[in-house]
């Protein structure tokens, strides 16, 4: 049970709720996501089984697409749809160029302050453990790329709000629900992120994703590790095999091309990963699977 899964979460799970289901259909201890989904969001989870668990670091690195939905005239406590409402405004009636535009100003890299109410750990505990208490907590900003930007739908307007769908390529870190309300400052009005769906994770697309109640029925694809990984892939010689499962260094000069990381596998099986370690020429195995 060493593989990686796709699960299409639905709306109104955790993450965590996610996992502990999946925990009892496979009845196994190790498993983990590369990715939280707030609970009001919905769409693509990887998650990984068993040895699998030991890959989330690598593929929590991967860029992610977004399907979102912002409304532009309120904002909440939690910049979803889930907290008190903080702010309202009457929307204007932009012209979609206007919005193009302000969506224009925000790809590239951006630094963002996440949201309070966040998992981000700071001195130890978890930020909506602070907000859950209104105890004041200084948040780091962090430095963000947005890929791309690109509004989806029209412009609906109803009740003094306005709405729209967007799509949104964005790097590992990035919080969506912060970047809208960002977008609604850009155009002076308070604003909320009203609806997410994650529709890609690195090479993993939510089409190929399944269902909990198919994950119950065993109708879902196992993704073998070297299969989810998205790392060259080196076959290394007999020689070299024996270091390998030793776990000891490989000297950089053995190999034709420099790369920062890549994977070693004998006969289709992954074995390792190694890391090159500049200072000593250098590479090291940063996780084995003997």
């Amino acid at each position: 049970m060493n593989k990686v899964i796709l699960i299409n979460k639905p709306s109104g799970m955790t993450s965590h709720d996610v996992v502990n289901r999946l925990r009892k259909i496979f009845g196994i201890k190790r498993i983990g996501h590369t990715g939280t989904l707030d609970p009001l969001a919905r769409g693509l989870l990887v998650v990984c089984l068993g040895e699998a668990t030991k890959l989330v670091p690598f593929l929590e690195q991967d860029d992610k697409v977004y399907d979102v939905e912002i409304m532009l005239g309120k904002a909440t406590s939690t910049g979803d749809l889930a907290g008190e409402v903080v702010a309202e405004a009457l929307v204007p009636n932009f012209s979609p160029e206007i919005i193009d535009q302000v969506l224009g100003q925000f790809t590239g890299e951006i630094v963002q302050t996440p949201p309070k109410y966040s998992a981000i750990k700071v001195e130890g505990k978890k930020l909506y453990e602070y907000a859950r208490k209104n105890q004041a907590v200084e948040i780091p900003q962090r430095t963000v790329k947005i890929f791309r930007l690109e509004r989806t739908s029209e412009l609906d307007y109803r009740d003094g709000l306005c709405t729209f769908r967007f799509v949104a390529h964005v790097s590992k870190g990035t919080y969506i629900r912060t970047l809208c309300e960002d977008i609604a400052k850009a155009l002076e009005l308070p604003g909320v992120m009203s609806d997410l769906v994650r529709i890609r994770c690195g090479k993993f697309h939510l089409s190929d994703a399944s269902t909990l109640e198919e994950a119950e029925q065993n109708k879902l694809r196992f993704i073998p590790m070297l299969e989810a990984l998205n790392l060259p892939v080196i076959t290394v010689t007999e020689d070299m095999l024996k270091r390998v499962k030793n776990g000891m260094v490989l000297p950089a000069e053995r190999f034709k091309e420099k790369l920062s990381q890549f994977a070693i596998a004998d006969e289709g099986k992954l074995l390792a990963i190694y890391q090159f370690e500049e200072n000593k020429n250098v590479y090291k195995a940063v996780r084995i699977w003997l």
